[in-house]
C-alpha cells in the first residue's frame, strides 16, 4: 500500500518508480519482518485445514543456549537513535522534549508540583523507548502477578478500602459492611456502624499529630472500630529506599504479629512520605492501610495495638523472610534452585547498563539461566519470587542491591561500578548478614561511561572535566550522590563473562549446583 500510494503521489509523468522488493524494504528498516506461516501435513486436520507447525526459533532458544527467564525480542539494525544511546554517544537528559504535546489537552499550569509530574511523565516515555521496554515485549512479564495479593494491590487504586473484601474479612471489618444485593463490601454508614467498645476497652480518638488519646464519653463518638489499630509514622528514607524500608518492616513485622497474628488489625499512617513499600502491609493485616486524614469524623477505637516485647533485632530476620515466603505462598525447590541463574537489575530511570543486552546474551551462550529484573515495575510477589530463584544477582552501584536480603542463603550478589566510584555502599555487609557472597567490579575504562556533567557546578568544573576524572570520586558528599553514581555504563562482555565466571565459584550454591568445589 505505501509503494502504491507513493507511486499516485508522483502523478503521470515520467516513467513509474520501481516497486520496491521485499527483501529491500525490510533490509532498509521499514518494517520488522513477521515471521513466515510453516504449514505441513497432508491436507493438514479436519476439513483438509493445514497444520501449523512450530514457527523459526527466537534469538535466545539456539542450541546450548540457557533459558531466558521473560523473554522478549532484540532486533537488528536498532533505530539510530537507540543505537547511539546504546553507544553511550547521547545524553538521555537532552532527549527529553520541551513540548507537551502528550499533555497540551491538559492546559499549561504554573502549579510546580504539576510541571514536575509531566517532566517525570516525558522522562518515563524517553526512557522507555530508549530501553525498548514495551516493543520488545519485555514489559508484558511484569506487573500482572500478585500471588495471593490480588486483591490488597488495589488498597491505593480505591477510594474506599473496603471493596478488596470477599464477605468473610468484610464483616471482620468494623469499618466495613456486606451488600448481598451487589455481592461486594463497602464502607459502613455511621447508623449502621458497631456502637459501643467491649466491656472494660477505652474508647480513643485519633487527635492531631496520629495520636490515640481517651474520650470523655463514648456519647462523642459516632462509630467503634473494635479490632486493634497500629498508628505508623513512616519517615522519608523507609518511604523511599528498601535498605531503609526493610530495616523499618522488621520492626513493624514483630511489633505487629506478636499481638495481631490472625492478621485483624488496622494500620494507619501519619502523612505518608511515599507509598511505593505499602504492599509490604498486607503481609500483616488483611485490611487495606489508611492514612490517619481519610479515617471518618468521630471515628473511635478502641483497642491500641500495642507490643510489650524486645524490639526486632538481627535474629528475627529469617523470621520475616519466612512470613513472607509463607504470606506469598511461594514455593521453592528443597534444597534451594537446581539451576544456575542470573538476575540482571535492568534500571528503568536512570544508571542504565546500556549494553545489558549483550550481556544476556553472552550468558546464555554459557547455558546459564538469566533474567532481566525491572524491579520497579515488578509486584511484590514477581519480585520476591524471581528473587529467589536467583543464584547470582547482578546490579550497577544502587538500592536494588539492597534486594539481596530476599536471595537464597549460598548466593552471590554482584556490584558494578561505575567508572572512578569510591563509595561503594553497604551492599557487602547486606549481602554478610543475609548468608550471600558479595563479588564487586569497577569500570576502568573512562571511554565506556557517559558522564552527566550537568550534575556538577562551576566550582567543581573549575579546572575542567579531565581534571574531575583524574581525581576520581569523593567517598562521600553531594558530588558523589549526583555525577558519580549516576553515571551509564557499558561493560565490556569478556570481563563480564570472567566476573561472572568468578561468582560461581563463591558461596555453597552455584558450586553445589555446578558440581565444582567452593573457592572461599
Amino acid at each position: 500500500q505505501q509503494q502504491q500510494q507513493q507511486q499516485q503521489s508522483e502523478g503521470g509523468g515520467g516513467l513509474a518508480r520501481q516497486p520496491m522488493t521485499e527483501e529491500e524494504f525490510f533490509s532498509q528498516g521499514r518494517a520488522i519482518r513477521p515471521p513466515p506461516p510453516v504449514l505441513g501435513g497432508e491436507g493438514g486436520g479436519r476439513g483438509g485445514s493445514p497444520a501449523l507447525l512450530p514457527g523459526p526459533a527466537k534469538w535466545y532458544e539456539k542450541p546450548g543456549y540457557g533459558r531466558l527467564i521473560s523473554p522478549y525480542e532484540f532486533h537488528r539494525p536498532l533505530p539510530p537513535l537507540i543505537e547511539a544511546w546504546r553507544s553511550g554517544k547521547l545524553d538521555w537528559h537532552d532527549l527529553v522534549p520541551k513540548h507537551s504535546s502528550l499533555w497540551e489537552r491538559y492546559g499549561e499550569s504554573k502549579d510546580d508540583k504539576f510541571n514536575f509530574m509531566k517532566l517525570v511523565m516525558k522522562e518515563i516515555a524517553v526512557t522507555d523507548y530508549l530501553t525498548q521496554y514495551h516493543d520488545s515485549g519485555l514489559a508484558s512479564n511484569f506487573g500482572k502477578n500478585f500471588g495471593p495479593m490480588r486483591n490488597y494491590s488495589s488498597c491505593n487504586l480505591v477510594d474506599d478500602p473496603c471493596l478488596i473484601h470477599y464477605e468473610l474479612d468484610c464483616k471482620a471489618n468494623s469499618f466495613c459492611k456486606w451488600h448481598p444485593d451487589t455481592g461486594s463490601c463497602g464502607q459502613i454508614p455511621d447508623e449502621e456502624a458497631p456502637r459501643g467498645c467491649p466491656a472494660g476497652k477505652q474508647p480513643m480518638m485519633l487527635k492531631n499529630g496520629g495520636r490515640l488519646l481517651p474520650v470523655q464519653s463514648e456519647g462523642e463518638c459516632r462509630r467503634f472500630v473494635q479490632e486493634k489499630v497500629f498508628i505508623e509514622q513512616v519517615q522519608e528514607d523507609p518511604g523511599t529506599m528498601f535498605y531503609h524500608w526493610w530495616r523499618y518492616f522488621r520492626e513493624v513485622h514483630q511489633r505487629i504479629t506478636s499481638v495481631a497474628p490472625d492478621k485483624i488489625g488496622h494500620i494507619l499512617v501519619e502523612r505518608p512520605p511515599n507509598t511505593q513499600f505499602f504492599h509490604y502491609f498486607g503481609l500483616l493485616s488483611k485490611f487495606c492501610w489508611r492514612r490517619t486524614a481519610s479515617i471518618p469524623e468521630r471515628t473511635c477505637f478502641c483497642e491500641k495495638g500495642e507490643h510489650r516485647g524486645p524490639s526486632a533485632k538481627h535474629e528475627g530476620q529469617s523470621a520475616v523472610l519466612n512470613h513472607l515466603l509463607k504470606e506469598l505462598d511461594i514455593k521453592e525447590e528443597i534444597g534451594g534452585p537446581s539451576r544456575v541463574r542470573v538476575g540482571i537489575l535492568s534500571r528503568r530511570r536512570k544508571r542504565f547498563i546500556l549494553n545489558e543486552h549483550e550481556l544476556v546474551e553472552a550468558l546464555l551462550k554459557l547455558g546459564f539461566d538469566v533474567q532481566l529484573l525491572p524491579m520497579e515495575e515488578m509486584t511484590l510477589y514477581e519480585q520476591v519470587s524471581a528473587l529467589r530463584s536467583c543464584t547470582v544477582l547482578v546490579g550497577i552501584h544502587g538500592s536494588g542491591l539492597n534486594n539481596a536480603i530476599l536471595m537464597p542463603k549460598g548466593s552471590v550478589l554482584v556490584q558494578l561500578l561505575p567508572y572512578k566510584l569510591n563509595y561503594k555502599g553497604a551492599f557487602q555487609q547486606v549481602a554478610y548478614e543475609n548468608g550471600v557472597k558479595y563479588v564487586e567490579w569497577g569500570l576502568e575504562d573512562p571511554g565506556k561511561s557517559y558522564f552527566h556533567w550537568e550534575f556538577l557546578g562551576p566550582r567543581e568544573l573549575r579546572d575542567g572535566k579531565q581534571a574531575v576524572l583524574d581525581r576520581g570520586s569523593p567517598r562521600g558528599g553531594a558530588e558523589v550522590y549526583t555525577f558519580w553514581i549516576n553515571q551509564d555504563i557499558i561493560v565490556p562482555v569478556d570481563q563480564f563473562v570472567e566476573l561472572i565466571q568468578g561468582a560461581l565459584k563463591k558461596g555453597e550454591l552455584n558450586p553445589k549446583i555446578l558440581g565444582t568445589t567452593p573457592d572461599y
